[in-house]
């Protein structure tokens, strides 16, 4: 009879237990979910303004940036499917409007390439593989998908950073700036859930230095989600 107890009261310790667990998991999942709300629905169509044709360069820049943006958006639409994680779907929804963005920037140069594959299918080549290896890595298991989150961020981050240092064309500083601000939300977000999980996040693409001040920004909720120049405006 001691032995069933002992059992029985084991067993409600460890359902009692997982019930916990699941329970903060799913809190700190909807205050994630809650937070990427706002930074989505903060975001807004830029007012494009009449500028001098784009050269080759910054056409290339823009096709480069529609299929990044959609990389982001398929590997978090993949890596939601696996682990059921709302920061991944709701960040997929805001990765979909940065495509977009770009998209709609392309338009209005009357750039020929506004065309956008199948969900995991890319037209660059390069970023076909990254696709399939940032897929593969986030599947291992929950951190790695939030470190795969990370990592996307910490690339776009680097990418639009350049192509905006290399350009003087008003509406490709305005949008790429604002789809910048957008991952410093990105990235925070990831790099919270990292932080629960007691995983430190070290950046591949940026410096220690700038990523120190996107955390920090982030963490005191000053960071720009607008496109002026602001704390994470144009530099």
């Amino acid at each position: 009879m001691k032995t069933i107890f002992k059992t029985l009261t084991l067993s409600i310790t460890i359902l009692t237990s997982t019930s916990l667990f699941s329970s903060c998991q799913k809190n700190n999942d909807t205050a994630l979910l809650d937070q990427e709300r706002n930074n989505h629905s903060t975001e807004s169509h830029v007012a494009f303004v009449s500028t001098a044709q784009l050269t080759s360069n910054e056409i290339s820049g823009l096709v480069f940036m529609k299929e990044e943006e959609k990389l982001a958006r398929d590997v978090y639409s993949a890596l939601y499917k696996k682990w059921e994680s709302r920061i991944f779907s709701n960040i997929t929804l805001s990765e979909n409007t940065h495509m977009n963005e770009v998209i709609s920037l392309i338009k209005y140069y009357n750039i020929a390439d506004t065309t956008v594959l199948a969900e995991g299918v890319f037209q660059n080549a390069e970023l076909q593989v990254l696709y399939t290896q940032l897929v593969a890595k986030g599947s291992t298991s929950i951190a790695e998908a939030f470190t795969t989150g990370a990592l996307i961020e910490d690339l776009d981050i680097k990418d639009l950073t350049e192509f905006i240092s290399k350009t003087t064309n008003t509406n490709i500083i305005n949008v790429f700036t604002q789809i910048r601000s957008g991952s410093y939300n990105h990235i925070n977000s990831f790099v919270s859930q990292l932080t629960s999980l007691g995983i430190t996040y070290i950046p591949t693409y940026i410096s220690q230095t700038e990523f120190d001040t996107i955390i920090a920004a982030g963490s005191s909720g000053s960071g720009s989600r607008g496109n002026g120049p602001g704390k994470y405006g144009r530099r």
